[in-house]
């Protein structure tokens, strides 16, 4: 039976990761415009905000987005992901309070988020979700190592 064009299209990476990024970009500037609204300093907002949307991010990403790769503990990808987003959490908070001087909070929060995703995604798919090739189910590499291949068949 064909696919259709929708699943055809969810199971493209890079689609999973915009589609999981937005739910978690949605949650966190819904946690900045409440916090900012009950007072909340607007960069301690944005931190708490992109904190718990961070954790979100990890649950979505290792469900859905890379749920195909298992490789190593959850721990270790989780903890892995921490040290990972703290670093692409500082570009995110800088481009906030840079953007924040002519931008409406929310829009310069969206801008930080922008910013540290295509960093994120880089990041996720080489080093946080990659595959275990010794995991039962994992995704075989697209290219065969010529020592599987038959003399016939070796590359030149």
């Amino acid at each position: 039976m064909p696919s259709s064009p929708l699943s055809a299209l969810l199971r493209r990476r890079p689609v999973r990761f915009l589609l999981a990024g937005g739910l978690c970009a949605v949650a966190q500037l819904g946690m900045l415009l409440v916090l900012t609204a009950r007072g909340a300093a607007p960069l301690l907002a944005n931190a708490t905000a992109f904190t718990i949307a961070a954790h979100l991010n990890f649950v979505v990403s290792s469900t859905f987005t890379w749920g195909d790769r298992r490789g190593g503990s959850l721990l270790a990808r989780w903890v892995a992901y921490l040290v990972a987003i703290s670093g692409t959490a500082l570009l995110n908070l800088a481009v906030f309070e840079v953007a924040r001087a002519v931008l409406p909070v929310a829009v310069a929060a969206a801008a930080g988020i922008a910013v540290a995703a295509a960093l994120n995604f880089v990041i996720g798919d080489r080093a946080i979700f990659r595959s275990d090739p010794h995991v039962a189910g994992a995704p075989r590499p697209l290219r065969p190592s010529t020592s599987t291949l038959a003399p016939t068949e070796q590359p030149r």
